[in-house]
């Protein structure tokens, strides 16, 4: 088994994610993800997204136009905490925290995180009830929030465990290079390693086994991540979102009948003695 084989299980490269090199991440190699971030509550001292949800539905048991109106409110906090959430941990909270709510899907859409087209369709069925005073159908509301919790269990795993920092090779550039996100500061790091062993492949020279040494990394560039450069920050971030999607939903492998079966069971056990 040659190197890229061995390694193919901790890295990303470009021959074998076929999605991996392309649109904003095209200059990418190979990617070795090794930070992370976790956001421990969606909203200290305040209301959950998951409890504006739980709200939702309570106010939906009545069947009256009135608890489709509230129930349609709770629905659209949800989403908008969880964005806010989905911002604050890429660092893009104090960039967008005036926005409005179309801006901020259009950021998301431009990082390629999930889909927008039907939150934007919420979000306008919201406006619709809550400034032009018109009524809404309980059915409908109920679909919403259906929609609503799709949406919150399909951004919760970004919250909880968000690439941050990974090692990269970059094609035409034979540095070891990391990217490294600062949520707090909202800024990238562009950092260079000076200690890594290395290897030749048919992609190009890979590094590994890197030096935790900060004084084996110099620093190339810093950028600042504002509204005004999304265009440079854009495809770091996309980068950061691919490598956490890649972890939470695996490339997918064509079926081998000889090696799986359709349905696995699996139960674990700890016996001790006391």
């Amino acid at each position: 088994m040659d190197k890229l084989e061995r390694i193919k299980d901790k890295y990303i490269l470009c021959n074998h994610d076929r999605n991996f090199a392309l649109g904003k991440r095209v200059r990418l190699r190979y990617a070795c993800e090794y930070m992370y971030a976790c956001l421990m509550e969606l909203n200290p001292g305040g209301i959950d997204p998951f409890e504006y949800l739980d709200f939702a539905r309570l106010d939906t048991s009545g069947g009256d136009v009135r608890g489709a109106i509230n129930a349609l409110g709770h629905a659209k906090r949800a989403i908008h905490l969880t964005i806010d959430c989905f911002l604050e941990i890429l660092g893009l909270a104090e960039a967008f925290r005036k926005s409005n709510f179309p801006t901020k899907l259009n950021v998301i859409q431009e990082l390629e995180a999930f889909p927008t087209l039907i939150l934007d369709n919420l979000n306008k069925k919201r406006n619709f009830v809550e400034h032009d005073y018109r009524r809404i159908d309980i059915d409908e509301v109920v679909e919403f929030i259906d929609i609503t919790e799709m949406f919150l269990r399909l951004c919760y795993p970004f919250l909880k465990h968000m690439v941050i920092g990974i090692h990269v090779g970059l094609k035409g550039d034979t540095r070891d290079i990391d990217w490294v996100l600062n949520p707090e500061t909202s800024q990238i790091k562009i950092l260079e390693n000076s200690n890594s062993q290395s290897f030749d492949s048919s992609i190009g020279i890979i590094y590994y086994d890197f030096s935790e040494d900060k004084n084996d990394r110099r620093h190339l560039e810093t950028i600042d991540i504002g509204e005004s450069n999304m265009q440079t920050w854009v495809p770091y971030l996309n980068t950061f979102i691919y490598c956490t999607k890649r972890a939470i939903i695996p490339e997918s492998t064509p079926y081998d009948p000889e090696h799986y079966e359709r349905l696995m069971v699996f139960q674990t056990r700890s016996i001790f003695k006391l």
